[in-house]
């Protein structure tokens, strides 16, 4: 492989992890995304979407904050969710560490529970 494609191998992969390390989005919240799964009693989903959870506890979707979450442990994290349908509080134990993956109960306004299932995303 001659300089040149050297070269541009280097700044491809410089500025991937750049990029993966700031973890920025457009609306300019810092921290890791999340996806967020939520189940009914049968096990189906309710709902699925994508947060952004910050290092001073807060989790926002896009520039609204809606939440905060805390670590209760190395492999235990409590989640409150105030605004939209996924509103209510998790107890999450992290299932898989390759990929980290956390599972728990889904405590809803209204006092029922299910289940519900967060995957940190790589950015």
């Amino acid at each position: 492989m001659n300089h040149m494609c050297w070269y541009a191998l280097v700044v491809a992969v410089i500025g991937f992890a750049a990029c993966a390390d700031s973890a920025v989005a457009d609306d300019n919240i810092i921290g890791k995304r999340w996806t967020f799964t939520t189940y009914d009693k049968e096990g189906e989903v309710i709902e699925e979407n994508t947060f952004r959870a910050t290092n001073d506890h807060k989790i926002y979707k896009g520039a609204n904050e809606i939440g905060t979450w805390e670590r209760l442990a190395p492999h235990k994290i409590n989640v409150e969710i105030t605004k939209g349908k996924m509103k209510g509080k998790m107890e999450l134990l992290q299932i898989r560490k390759d990929s980290p993956t956390y599972r728990g109960p889904w405590t809803q306004p209204d006092g029922s529970v299910t289940k519900a299932k967060v995957k940190l995303l790589e950015d």
